[in-house]
């Protein structure tokens, strides 16, 4: 059957530079996944920078992307995001807080203000721009950062309906693959079309990947978000129970799990779903034996590490060269996750 003849269910963009494949999928609604180096998050995509710049320099840098620098506008989004920024190598980020220098904050982008109820200070009198993370306590916080001279990394964000720019392999941050989001050492994928458990695995592994394991709160807050709410989507992720209480990961890993839950009983019901369509509620919840259909969660491993050698170690991971993005035409085993996801929808189409 020809591809024309076919109602799409999804279109395909591919572009090609030599230095890096930008691969969105987009429904008729809009786009379902971010460029490269952007993590979606709620309905947005974020992409941190840890390249050090002033204030101005930052705003400019997110311009040059197609993005803005960026507001938040929730405790979920905040832990969510700010899990973008590295710790304990001494990185920070602004973001688009402005104060009026009277204890009067708003965002740069113009969207109502919001602030986390616990944070670092936000005087807002002499000190009127915002960094997150003081590289000395290392403590994920918001402090507001004297009037925006000193360099510092920075956090931009974009609608996914807006077309931004990939981020090319020169930043000093790892790079997942366009569609994953990074979290913590992590890239993470979330698929809406609905499965059971057995066939989510498969559907992570086609993807060179495997069905998630969550391993902190911040970690699960951060994975999480990428479940849109109000719409009655849910994900399976790779926890299986013996069917006498006892939990384990599909990936081998060490197992963990939140201290807020549906219930994780275990007995009866052997499989994690994480978002109850009823309730909306955004927990994990044990459910059954995974023949019911959901989402899914899926993880890898960073596809590729790249470095800028102006600004990390000589021992990092060098940056591919061209020849990357021709091998990317050989087939989907030398794609990244992405990529196979777009080869997989194409043929779920036809």
């Amino acid at each position: 059957m020809s591809l024309a003849a076919t109602p799409a269910k999804h279109k395909v963009l591919c572009i090609v530079s030599l230095h890096v494949l930008v691969l969105a999928l987009v429904r008729g609604d809009g786009p379902v996944s971010c460029a490269g180096g952007w993590a979606l998050i709620g309905d947005r995509c974020f992409h941190y920078s840890a390249e050090e710049r002033n204030y101005d320099d930052s705003v400019a840098y997110c311009h040059s992307l197609g993005s803005v620098i960026a507001s938040i506008h929730s405790e979920t989004e905040n832990e969510a995001v700010t899990g973008l920024i590295p710790t304990g190598d001494g990185r920070s980020a602004y973001i688009g807080a402005e104060s009026n220098g009277a204890r009067v904050w708003s965002w740069y982008d113009g969207t109502e203000w919001w602030q986390p109820a616990v944070h670092g200070g936000l005087d807002g009198v002499s000190e009127t721009r915002v960094v997150i993370n003081d590289k000395a306590r290392d403590d994920r916080k918001w402090h507001d950062w004297l009037t925006g001279d000193v360099p510092h990394g920075v956090l931009c964000a974009a609608s996914f309906r807006s077309i931004v720019t990939a981020i090319p392999p020169t930043a000093c941050s790892p790079f997942c693959w366009s569609g994953w989001s990074l979290i913590e050492e992590r890239c993470f994928l979330y698929s809406d079309q609905e499965r059971s458990y057995n066939d989510s695995v498969t559907y992570c592994r086609l993807l060179g990947s495997v069905i998630a394991s969550i391993h902190s709160e911040t970690e699960n807050a951060a994975v999480t978000a990428m479940i849109p709410v109000g719409v009655g989507k849910s994900a399976y992720i790779g926890a299986e129970s013996n069917g006498e209480g006892v939990w384990s990961w599909h990936d081998g890993t060490e197992w963990w799990q939140p201290l807020v839950h549906a219930g994780l009983d275990g007995w009866r019901e052997t499989r994690v779903v994480i978002n109850d369509k009823a309730r909306d509620d955004q927990k994990w919840h044990d459910w059954l034996t995974g023949e019911d259909m959901h989402g899914v969660l899926c993880a890898a491993s960073l596809q590729t590490v790249v470095y800028s050698p102006s600004l990390c170690p000589a021992e990092s991971t060098p940056a591919p060269d061209s020849s990357s993005a021709v091998a990317a035409a050989l087939g989907p085993a030398a794609l990244g996750p992405a990529t196979a996801a777009a080869i997989l929808s194409l043929q779920l189409a036809l």
